[in-house]
């Protein structure tokens, strides 16, 4: 895959798919910008609600022009193999159709972005496995559930798509990510970005693959448990490499 690198930095960025209408006004989605914002759902109906009409009404007022959508699935605990759905909480495809056309109606670029969660509690990241056959069965599983959410994201006019989420333990499986990055591209023509815990995005080979990359940028800031706003703001301008040694800084070239 070719340089595709956008200007895009940081985007604190989303995934679901199938059978569905477009029912959005225009066939030119907008581009996505730099003011945005992430919606997320806890239940399977959630999108679907009164409350995110209000809800996008507002953030339109505020001056957004992207939002992004949260679809999770879950996998049982940091081990498991396998990623479900889980009836009571995933958004259905019905409700990420109505809220993406909802965002779209208004003028707003919509960005899909699928998570994994740990029923254990456990966070996403420590997804890893000690066996190659554990390995294979979680790609497949997971690549399964992307190819879903492109298929949605293409048929829905999504303009991007974040191919995982702070899946911190599988990113030394390069060829994998490649691989499934390959076959989403075949499904889906927007832009693809993958989403780094801030502490990781140095340590990933793979972002030539990509059109962005993506930070979910929760530095910290401050040392005390009462910081001013002031001492907030500085830390937030410096330069964020500062969290690690230079011997491990992302050094590669997109």
């Amino acid at each position: 895959m070719g340089a595709r690198l956008g200007r895009g930095g940081l985007l604190l960025l989303c995934a679901v798919t199938m059978a569905c209408q477009d029912t959005a006004d225009s066939d030119d989605p907008p581009k996505a910008g730099r003011h945005g914002v992430i919606l997320t759902a806890w239940g399977a109906h959630d999108y679907e609600q009164v409350v995110t009409d209000t809800t996008l009404d507002h953030l339109s007022k505020l001056g957004v022009d992207t939002v992004a959508i949260i679809v999770t699935r879950y996998q049982a605990t940091a081990k498991a193999t396998q990623i479900a759905r889980k009836p009571a909480k995933t958004p259905t495809d019905e409700a990420l159709c109505a809220v993406i056309a909802a965002i779209r109606h208004r003028g707003l670029a919509a960005v899909l972005k699928p998570h994994v969660d740990i029923d254990d509690g456990t966070w996403r990241g420590a997804i890893g496995f000690a066996d190659e056959s554990a390995w294979q069965e979680w790609f497949s599983a997971y690549g399964d559930y992307l190819e879903h959410a492109a298929r949605l994201a293409q048929r829905t006019g999504v303009v991007r798509l974040v191919v995982g989420t702070e899946l911190k333990g599988t990113t030394g499986r390069v060829q994998q990510w490649r691989a499934l990055i390959e076959r989403i591209r075949v499904l889906f023509d927007g832009e693809l970005v993958y989403a780094a815990n801030w502490d990781h995005y140095t340590a990933i080979t793979w972002w030539d693959a990509l059109d962005h990359v993506g930070v979910d940028a929760y530095f910290p800031l401050a040392t005390s448990t009462s910081p001013t706003e002031a001492e907030l703001v500085a830390s937030w301008g410096h330069d964020w490499t500062r969290w690690w040694p230079s011997a491990n800084r992302w050094t590669g070239r997109c």
